[in-house]
């Protein structure tokens, strides 16, 4: 159970809450502030709580936790805003890609997507060493960035560029004969991306032929 208060030890309405247990569980908004999990025995999870117009917070869970979570208000002094821009390896813009932000190798639990013009705006993050995770189903990419307080940078935040590269895929390319539906072993299959490059592999005794892509 997480107890969701503001820095005066009053109850906060509606926070967003969210459970990792290696991955993502569940995601509660509380009208009371107060948000109950199911945690198996001997489980360690992650919640991750925010709000806008306060600082995100991480705490740790286990099966027994009953934890209350102080929100900080966010100020031009003790937040900043960071703007992201995702860009293709010719430096167009990329819209429609999901940008998730995390402190250290831990999600916060905030995620945006980015914008017609390749932009995802945000606000109120603590003053330290996050990571911002790019991705969708095309491309993938990430950037570390020190947060700069508002106070300093100014309302227009710190503007960061996440260069994309293709997402890998794994393809497991079966072939047979036509008459037959027989494997062919030693078979070479070549594929060829958008941008020219050659993938080559070979088919095993089952026909079977395993590629990266991306």
């Amino acid at each position: 159970v997480i107890t969701v208060i503001d820095g005066d030890g009053k109850s906060l309405s509606d926070p967003h809450v969210v459970l990792y247990c290696g991955q993502l569980v569940e995601t509660k908004n509380p009208a009371s502030g107060v948000a109950g999990f199911d945690v198996a025995i001997g489980q360690t999870c992650l919640a991750a709580v925010s709000k806008e117009g306060y600082l995100p917070v991480q705490r740790e869970l286990s099966s027994a936790s009953e934890e209350t979570v102080i929100l900080h208000q966010a100020s031009s002094a003790n937040s900043g805003t960071v703007v992201i821009q995702t860009l293709d390896k010719k430096g167009n813009s990329v819209a429609g890609v999901d940008v998730a932000l995390f402190l250290g190798a831990k999600p916060l639990g905030i995620s945006l997507n980015t914008q017609l013009d390749g932009t995802a705006k945000f606000e109120f993050l603590p003053l330290e060493n996050v990571t911002f995770k790019a991705s969708n189903e095309a491309y993938e990419g990430e950037v570390r960035v020190d947060v700069k307080p508002v106070s300093e940078i100014g309302i227009d935040g710190q503007r960061i560029s996440i260069q994309l590269s293709s997402a890998q895929a794994q393809l497991a390319i079966i072939i047979v004969d036509h008459f037959g539906r027989q494997a062919i072993q030693n078979a070479v299959v070549n594929l060829v991306d958008t941008d020219g490059k050659t993938i080559s592999c070979t088919t095993n005794s089952t026909g079977q032929c395993p590629a990266t892509i991306g």
